[in-house]
């Protein structure tokens, strides 16, 4: 039990350090600082490709732990696990929970912040595809008479 807690704690913390790059990659669109962006983007590729890794040690730890306790889980899943250990008196699996309701509430922050992210681009997108069919066009209408 102390493995996965420390395994779901450390995924917590990468998930922490990925809502931070999430948002400093916001930061940098906005201020169209490429070079920030680009290094945010490593960064949150090795978060991404760490988090992978922790998952399936989280995986491979609940499966140990499914075998220790003699339990048979539809899925190798910290739910499933808390829900087949939660009666059993040697267990406190308080910890655990905590950590993953943490996990499932930076992931909801991260995924927020990320569709954020999408609208943004999205919306510079259709302002530079706006200004440049203004520029090229032949109607001799004033740039700043169309609706930006």
């Amino acid at each position: 039990m102390d493995k996965l807690v420390k395994i779901l704690a450390a995924q917590e913390s990468n998930l922490k350090n990925f809502l931070e790059c999430t948002m400093e990659k916001q930061n940098y669109i906005i201020d169209n600082d490429i070079k920030g962006l680009q290094t945010t983007l490593v960064t949150e590729g090795n978060l991404l490709t760490e988090m992978e890794t922790q998952t399936e040690r989280i995986n491979n730890v609940i499966e140990e732990l499914s075998k220790e306790y003699s339990l048979s889980l539809p899925e190798n899943s910290v739910s499933e696990f808390i829900n087949a250990v939660k009666y059993q008196a040697d267990t406190n699996v308080k910890v655990i929970s905590l950590l993953q309701n943490s996990i499932k509430e930076l992931i909801m922050k991260a995924s927020y912040i990320g569709n954020q992210n999408k609208i943004l681009i999205e919306h510079s997108r259709n302002f530079i595809k706006e200004t440049i069919s203004s520029l090229v066009s032949l109607n001799n209408n004033q740039l700043l008479d169309r609706r930006i």
